[in-house]
């Protein structure tokens, strides 16, 4: 980075100090109860956008075009530079992925997708969990990733979007932690992913999961990788309602 003035200075630090503030609460159940609560908490689009903190909007956003011209940029084109040895680089995943909870008699459906380009990834699933009491259907979009490592073995990004509660209208603030790993020429691939959504203003968390799984590489078709998925979702719920679900599926790489 060249000729940073002090005032550049000043809103990098502020940014890095944002992201280190950023932290997480601590996260029987049935799917009405969790509706009943979602009732009950107030969401990011009635709060967050209900006016006020226009000039610390501002400030913050050009903090943040300030960061990734200085910080991103230089580092993104050096990933891309390598596109020709590690082509998932530039890539899709499709994840076509369901699990079933046997205590509740649950089973959840969470297929996504995710574009990859470098330093930065953006991610979009629908995921929707029933019992026999009622379904609880949400979008979540991880709007902007990034993969502060992205090597051959392994990849680790973080990212931030929002979760989006269908039946209720309401939105939540999500953040994500995902890390990959890859062995034996990436047939096979563990990961691990953190997703907590929260509500600021009951300070409660309105989602919390963790996503544990093993991709088992089956064959390759052109640019298409066919990967088998077992694995492990446990996911909270307003801080009350507990569901663990063993998963299984298929992922999709296309480079």
């Amino acid at each position: 980075m060249k000729n940073i003035n002090r005032i550049t200075f000043a809103k990098i630090s502020a940014a890095l100090l944002l992201i280190g503030i950023i932290t997480t609460n601590e996260v029987s159940g049935q799917v009405s109860e969790i509706k009943a609560l979602s009732k009950a908490t107030k969401s990011l689009s009635s709060e967050v956008f209900s006016g006020g903190g226009s000039d610390l909007g501002f400030f913050f956003a050009d903090v943040a075009v300030d960061v990734f011209v200085y910080s991103f940029v230089d580092g993104h084109r050096r990933m891309m530079q390598r596109r020709s040895e590690e082509p998932w680089l530039l890539s899709l995943d499709v994840d076509l992925h369901g699990g079933y909870y046997g205590n509740e008699n649950a089973s959840v459906l969470s297929p996504s997708i995710r574009g990859n380009w470098g330093l930065f990834s953006s991610q979009f699933r629908y995921n929707k969990f029933q019992d026999f009491t009622a379904s609880f259907p949400t979008f979540d979009w991880q709007i902007l990733q990034f993969n502060i490592v992205a090597q051959p073995g392994v990849n680790f990004r973080i990212g931030s979007g929002f979760m989006h509660e269908i039946d209720n209208n309401k939105s939540y603030y999500e953040q994500f932690m995902g890390l990959e790993l890859h062995f034996n020429q990436r047939k096979i691939n563990p990961v691990v992913e953190l997703r907590w959504a929260e509500d600021f203003e009951t300070q409660r968390t309105a989602r919390f999961e963790v996503n544990t799984r093993i991709n088992w590489f089956l064959a390759r078709y052109g640019r298409v990788n066919v990967n088998l998925m077992t694995g492990f979702l446990y996911q909270k719920y307003y801080e009350q309602e507990n569901f663990y679900f063993a998963q299984a599926g298929f992922t999709f790489n296309i480079y």
